[in-house]
């Protein structure tokens, strides 16, 4: 992990995910990783850093635009997520059970949480409390960031 945390940044997956396992006591790794997808697509905005990650998710880039190499990409790494048995949106997460009420309950205190948290200042994407409650709002039953 030293390695790791030397040569990379984390990205807002990990704001995402730390703010969330704080406030629902989720593991760290299923958190952040719940966040991943949310994250890409997110990012994928102003960024195309998640393009030489096509071949590990056997996503073939030969002859495709960005758009379709993007959102296959982008169901490549929900199948992987899935297929370790993790959720990739909150309302299927299974321990522990969290309810519509008692999550949306909390989405400002989860969006001021990730805002402050230090590894959001390395965003590609400029980012603030209102993304991060938006995010959170699509992450509750999965839908696709389209902002």
């Amino acid at each position: 992990a030293g390695v790791g945390f030397g040569n990379t940044t984390p990205g807002i997956d990990h704001a995402l995910g730390h703010s969330f396992g704080k406030i629902f006591g989720v593991h760290h790794g299923l958190s952040v990783g719940l966040f991943t997808v949310y994250s890409i697509a997110f990012q994928s905005k102003v960024t195309d850093r998640w393009m030489p990650l096509c071949p590990i998710f056997n996503v073939k880039v030969e002859n495709k635009g960005r758009d379709e190499l993007y959102k296959e990409f982008l169901q490549a790494v929900k199948n992987f997520i899935v297929s370790l048995d993790g959720p990739i949106c909150v309302k299927d997460l299974k321990n522990p059970v969290i309810s519509k009420e008692d999550y949306f309950s909390k989405l400002d205190l989860l969006a001021e949480y990730a805002d402050d948290d230090a590894v959001s200042l390395t965003s590609y994407r400029t980012i603030n409390r209102k993304l991060f409650k938006t995010i959170f709002e699509y992450a509750w039953d999965g839908r696709d960031i389209d902002f």
